[in-house]
C-alpha cells in the first residue's frame, strides 16, 4: 500500500507539469495575434510596425515560449500556493470541534501564513526571474551595439574615408 500511494504520488508532478504546459499551449496558441486584439479596440486600427513591435516588446510576447512559459508558471505557482493555504485555513475554521478552542484564532492565522510565505516565494521568484532576464537583455543590446559600432567604424566609414 505504500508503495502504491509513493508513486501517485510521485505522479504528481508530471501531471501538473503536463497540465500548465497544455494550458499555456492552449492560451499561447489560440488565433489571432494578442496585439492586433487589443489595437482592435482603437479608433484607427492600423498601427505602424514600430509601434507593434514596441507593444510585443511591452507585453513580452517577443521572449523566446520557454521563457514566457516560466513567467507565466511562477506567479501561477504562488496563488496556488495562496489557495491552499486559505484553504488551510478556512477548513480549520469551518470544523464545528474548532470553534470553541481558545487557539482557534492562532491556528487560523498560522494556516494562513502558509498563503502568505507561498505567495512571497512567488514573488521572490519572480523578481530573480525579472532580473535575469534584464541582465540577460541587458548584454544582447551590448552586443548588437559594438556590432553595429564595428560595422560603423570597419564597413561603412572605410567606404566613405578619401
Amino acid at each position: 500500500m505504500l508503495a502504491y500511494t509513493l508513486r501517485r504520488l510521485a505522479l504528481i508532478v508530471p501531471t501538473l507539469l503536463g497540465i500548465t504546459i497544455v494550458t499555456f499551449a492552449i492560451v499561447n496558441l489560440a488565433p489571432g495575434d494578442p496585439v492586433e486584439v487589443i489595437q482592435s479596440g482603437q479608433v484607427d486600427s492600423r498601427i505602424s510596425r514600430e509601434s507593434y513591435q514596441a507593444m510585443l516588446e511591452l507585453y513580452g510576447l517577443d521572449q523566446p515560449l520557454y521563457v514566457r512559459y516560466i513567467t507565466w508558471l511562477i506567479p501561477s505557482l504562488g496563488f496556488i500556493g495562496t489557495v491552499i493555504g486559505i484553504m488551510l485555513a478556512l477548513n480549520y475554521a469551518g470544523d464545528r470541534a474548532n470553534v470553541a478552542s481558545p487557539d482557534m484564532l492562532y491556528q487560523v492565522t498560522e494556516r494562513l501564513g502558509v498563503a502568505f510565505s507561498t505567495t512571497l516565494l512567488a514573488l521572490v521568484m519572480a523578481s530573480v526571474l525579472v532580473f535575469i532576464l534584464n541582465v540577460v537583455q541587458g548584454k544582447e543590446e551590448n552586443a548588437l551595439n559594438r556590432a553595429g559600432q564595428y560595422c560603423l567604424d570597419n564597413l561603412i566609414n572605410r567606404l566613405y574615408s578619401p
